[in-house]
């Protein structure tokens, strides 16, 4: 009588294996991940080794489609390398030779200034057509996630009134994507967002772009930070466990300025340059969120390729090269 039984539990045992290895997971591990600027030029793979030296074990690769007049395309003057379809390929499969994995997150450029959130259509059918090319672009590079064994895909970016809009598209097109895609999926909110978001149920994690308000100070203490933060988190925790998920910070950065966590999202030059502000936030940050169950990682804004140190000034979001760089890789 106990031989039936055995087999039973040996065919019970590879049922089981074989789902979790047809799902690609991530390790226990947190996601210790940087948002990769894409480079303007074909960088070299050595470009990865630098993210591999500060602890990094994953990296976000952010193809652009562009919103012009007239509608939306994959194709663009002057597109940069590292956000085309063979740059973000490329960058992927010299990650997965380092042992870093990837996330493929699809943005959109809106040329004219328009922020991703606000983006509404005047009719059913620009809907429609608009659609018709996202979905194009998002099956592309889930395509892409799919063939490159890639660990973790998004179907959008910070999209709030399309989402109210237009929730069966969203619905429809998560099912078109699993059914090509085998790996973990998600969607990226906006951190004053993420509650609204009708479709967390059919997805593997809660992610958010992380740019909460935690201090109006122009030098923020570790200690007012890590109160502020706490408070925040007691927040995401609760949230984390009515839908059952953990939660991915898409995105995450403070810049290095004077009140740099005010308005963490706010994207201005010209500030004095404030080397302690950033850093006090990321210590705060990693002591404060690091270690929460409910956290599975993130990704930091962001991390540039050699050629565009630069890119922002010195009081940008980089932190390759400034005193937070040090904190990080310690924490990381």
């Amino acid at each position: 009588m106990k031989k039936p039984i055995r087999l039973s539990v040996l065919i019970l045992m590879v049922i089981v294996s074989t789902a979790l290895l047809t799902k690609r997971t991530s390790s226990l591990e947190k996601i210790k991940g940087v948002s990769f600027a894409g480079a303007s030029y074909q960088m070299p793979p050595s470009e990865i080794d630098s993210v591999k030296s500060i602890g990094s074990n994953w990296i976000c690769w952010m193809p652009y489609s562009y919103m012009v007049k007239g509608g939306l395309t994959d194709t663009f003057p002057g597109q940069w390398w590292g956000e085309s379809f063979s740059g973000i390929q490329s960058s992927i499969n010299w990650s997965k030779s380092r042992g870093i994995k990837s996330f493929i997150k699809p943005h959109i450029w809106f040329t004219d200034g328009t922020f991703n959130g606000d983006f509404v259509c005047d009719s059913d059918e620009e809907w429609q057509r608009i659609e018709l090319k996202y979905a194009d672009y998002i099956i592309k590079f889930a395509n892409l996630a799919e063939k490159e064994n890639v660990e973790l895909f998004c179907i959008g970016v910070e999209l709030k009134n399309w989402i109210k809009e237009r929730p069966d598209f969203w619905l429809n097109l998560i099912k078109e994507v699993k059914d090509i895609y085998h790996g973990q999926l998600t969607y990226a909110a906006n951190w004053d967002n993420y509650k609204n978001i009708p479709f967390w149920n059919q997805l593997d994690y809660i992610s958010i772009d992380a740019y909460f308000p935690y201090s109006n100070s122009q030098t923020p203490t570790v200690q007012e930070l890590e109160d502020a933060m706490e408070k925040q988190a007691e927040k995401l925790a609760s949230f984390s466990k009515k839908h059952n998920k953990q939660i991915i910070f898409s995105e995450f950065g403070f810049r290095s300025e004077n009140n740099c966590c005010e308005k963490p999202w706010e994207y201005k030059k010209g500030k004095p340059v404030n080397y302690d502000c950033q850093a006090n936030a990321f210590e705060a940050f990693f002591n404060t969120f690091h270690k929460k169950d409910w956290y599975a990682g993130g990704f930091i804004w962001k991390w540039f390729a050699t050629g565009h140190l630069n890119e922002e000034g010195e009081s940008g979001y980089r932190f390759k090269g400034k005193p937070a760089e040090m904190i990080i890789e310690q924490k990381f």
